[in-house]
């Protein structure tokens, strides 16, 4: 698993792509992350997902067309850690990426996600 989120898109996608060479080389699969999933990492602050770092439909199919990774991360509410407060996941999203994107979909940070936004998530296209 690669987590190039802190990066531009420009700087995830090269370091991507330079990842997938080395690791399809030696005959190994990769996930990579597009889209910010922040949380606990971000100074213990917790929840701190935001709606303009979740991870961009076009953006998937660019991003998956170009590195050829094997599994994609994305960001749709979800965040490490544990949540402030209720999970919101936008399921409209993960329903646009899915549609376009032909690569399994992860979703990171299920810590606090209650098992129903499991289920659904699943059921809309989350491996």
């Amino acid at each position: 698993m690669f987590d190039g989120s802190s990066l531009s898109y420009e700087g995830n996608l090269g370091t991507t792509r330079l990842l997938i060479r080395i690791a399809k080389a030696a005959g190994v699969s990769v996930e990579a992350e597009l889209g910010r999933i922040g949380g606990a990492e971000d100074s213990g602050k917790g929840d701190t997902s935001r709606k303009e770092d979740y991870t961009d439909p076009d953006q998937a199919v660019e991003f998956v067309r170009e590195t050829g990774i094997d599994a994609l991360a994305i960001s749709i509410g979800n965040t490490h850690g544990f949540y402030q407060r209720k999970a919101e996941l936008d399921f409209d999203l993960l329903e646009r990426i899915r549609s376009t994107v032909k690569v399994p979909l992860v979703l990171h940070g299920g810590t606090g996600i209650p098992d129903e936004y499991f289920v659904r998530a699943i059921r809309l296209g989350i491996s």
